[in-house]
């Protein structure tokens, strides 16, 4: 094999490796753009108390099963949830997030519910969503299950776009209300990161997965 041949051999894979990466570039920038146009349906407290969207959704993440506990994600979030139902905007809250069904030994939103009765907020206020495996999953479960067309979403803000846009996209009528975010460097490194390829996943589910399967 000559030089030459190897040369342009090489110069055509550096060309498709170029436009591979700057297509995939271009899919997470128009993906990013598009879901976190959904920021403009965040609101604060004062504008949620017209009882317009009487429940609160939370959505899960990790919790300490052992314990009974929440991690401080959720913590937050269940905090901006008890602010929402203490302050009379909501009535209704429902916690959203992984079961272990098989081995029974972690379970979202069971911590979330305890954590919640245990700051004051009647049982009966309280709803389980206990297939809340991911965003797509909570939203489509409040839609479809809990047949819920307002809402107001409850989670951190870098979360919050998509979370907006997912349920939103489902025809709900979702509002999101921020629950307080003081992380590390590395830790909002690495969630900034993850939401960026979560925003393709988050189009795609809606444009094909819940287009075409879960939303007929």
């Amino acid at each position: 094999m000559s030089t030459s041949f190897k040369r342009k051999v090489l110069l055509r894979y550096s060309v498709l490796l170029i436009a591979a990466v700057g297509m995939t570039f271009l899919v997470v920038l128009l993906s990013h753009l598009r879901v976190e146009s959904y920021s403009a349906y965040t609101r604060d407290l004062s504008t949620i108390t017209d009882k317009e969207h009487n429940v609160a959704i939370v959505f899960g993440s990790a919790v300490d099963d052992i314990a009974k506990e929440p991690r401080p994600v959720v913590r937050d979030r269940l905090l901006a949830a008890l602010e929402l139902y203490d302050n009379g905007a909501v009535d209704r809250i429902v916690v959203s997030g992984y079961e272990d069904e098989i081995n029974q030994d972690y379970n979202e939103p069971d911590v979330m519910r305890r954590f919640l009765v245990a700051q004051g907020v009647n049982t009966t206020d309280i709803t389980e969503d206990n297939q809340g495996d991911s965003s797509y999953d909570t939203c489509k479960n409040v839609k479809q299950e809990l047949s819920i067309n307002r809402a107001v979403l409850v989670t951190q803000p870098t979360h919050m776009s998509r979370a907006l846009y997912l349920c939103r996209n489902m025809n709900i009528d979702a509002v999101g209300y921020t629950a307080e975010q003081t992380p590390s460097r590395r830790w909002l490194i690495t969630q900034t990161t993850r939401e960026a390829f979560g925003n393709v996943k988050a189009v795609f589910d809606i444009h094909v997965r819940y287009s075409f399967f879960d939303g007929r």
